[in-house]
């Protein structure tokens, strides 16, 4: 029974993580789209910035929800939300 609540908070917290992840690849998606003018090409909008995160976060919160003492799906999670933020200012910078 006490081993139950440990496991129900780190679930929680790497399913939050990866959210995280997800909102911020959606906001550097939204702000792809919204600097399509000013974008030449597929490649100056930074698809890796929105697809990698993603995916990072989705094996991160498998691994983190199975398996909570293991350190690959913390490493996953905090990757997946660092390359999701920092797609964030590059396309907000495009904006002005």
């Amino acid at each position: 029974m006490s081993d139950q609540l440990p496991r129900a908070r780190t679930t929680a917290l790497a399913i939050s993580l990866a959210a995280a992840a997800v909102a911020a690849s959606a906001a550097t998606l939204a702000l792809a789209i919204l600097n399509r003018g000013s974008l030449t090409d597929l490649h100056s909008a930074d698809p890796a910035s929105i697809v990698i995160p993603v995916g990072m976060a989705v094996l991160g919160v498998l691994v983190a929800a199975r398996q909570p003492r293991n350190p690959t799906g913390w490493l996953l999670l905090f990757l997946g939300l660092v390359t999701g933020l920092w797609g964030y200012p590059c396309n907000r910078s495009k904006l002005w």
